[in-house]
């Protein structure tokens, strides 16, 4: 029975280094990621996938990453979006968003375009790069 009482503070700290190594981990990928793991592999995946099927390479791109930047008002988007600076407009970046359920990909229509003097500012306007089924940030209506 003494065995017992002894074992019990080795196999207590065995227990808790294993959940050290386990957790760790975890909440190194949570503050990378913003507390979206899932939804920063589904945006990078489905807005790469999205580019390379509308004939971009990445020769194309200057630029292309998930951002925590949620402007949609809507349930049914990932909280974070992708930007992408394409080489030919290296002034405007364009944001793509993905749906939840079937990770279809849109483009937002608000662009940020920054200026030569530095200032940046959100456009609409119709560019070089614009889909046709680009979504307002403010609807989820397509324009």
């Amino acid at each position: 029975m003494g065995n017992k009482i002894k074992n019990k503070p080795a196999l207590l700290l065995i227990c808790l280094v294993i959940l050290i190594i386990i957790a760790v981990p975890i909440a190194g990928i949570f503050i990378i990621s913003d507390g979206h793991p899932y939804d920063m592999y589904v945006v990078n995946k489905a807005a790469a996938a999205h580019l390379q099927s509308n004939g971009y390479t990445k020769d194309d791109l200057l630029e292309a990453h998930y951002v925590h930047k949620s402007s949609l008002d809507n349930a049914n988007y990932c909280d974070g979006q992708y930007m992408v600076v394409f080489e030919d407009e290296p002034d405007i970046a364009y944001y793509y968003s993905v749906s939840k359920d079937q990770h279809d990909v849109v483009q937002i229509a608000e662009k940020d375009y920054t200026s030569k003097d530095g200032t940046c500012e959100t456009i609409t306007d119709v560019t070089k790069h614009t889909e046709q089924n680009c979504i307002h940030s403010d609807t989820s209506s397509h324009h």
